[in-house]
């Protein structure tokens, strides 16, 4: 009877650690509001140019899409960290470009994805490098 009791509590110890890093695990993603410059606008192919009613939204491992807005930057919250996370991009509701995100790349849980206004490509940095750059709010 007392092997029984012991293999219990060692099991319940094991829940418990196992809950633990599961919340641990989460990071999360500050998508920086889309400023879209006129030179780029310019530049770009007729295929990738955003008109003037652009509109970029950003799904995270098949997750519904969040609307990237060009107000303030967007946070998303609570995104797995143990694997890597396809990132999809959808201007005006169509594909625009899609790519894994590795956490472990960054060594952070938190990351800022952003539009290069010249080029129109989207970028991730951690956000101790993108200090000025992504600034979100809880």
């Amino acid at each position: 009877m007392p092997t029984r009791m012991r293999t219990s509590i060692i099991l319940i110890g094991g829940l418990a650690v196992c809950c633990g890093a599961s919340a641990a695990s989460a990071g999360t993603i500050c998508v920086n509001r889309v400023r879209v410059s006129e030179k780029a606008l310019a530049l770009s192919s007729e295929g990738q140019r955003p008109d003037a009613s652009y509109a970029f939204t950003v799904s995270v491992g098949g997750k519904p899409a969040v609307a990237a807005s060009s107000a303030e930057a967007v946070l998303i919250k609570d995104v797995p960290t143990s694997k890597p996370q396809m990132i999809a991009i959808r201007l005006n509701g169509r594909p625009y470009t899609a790519f894994p995100l590795k956490f472990s790349s960054y060594q952070t849980q938190h990351v800022c994805l952003w539009l290069n206004d010249l080029y129109l490509t989207w970028s991730v940095s951690s956000m101790s490098e993108a200090q000025g750059l992504c600034s979100c709010k809880d």
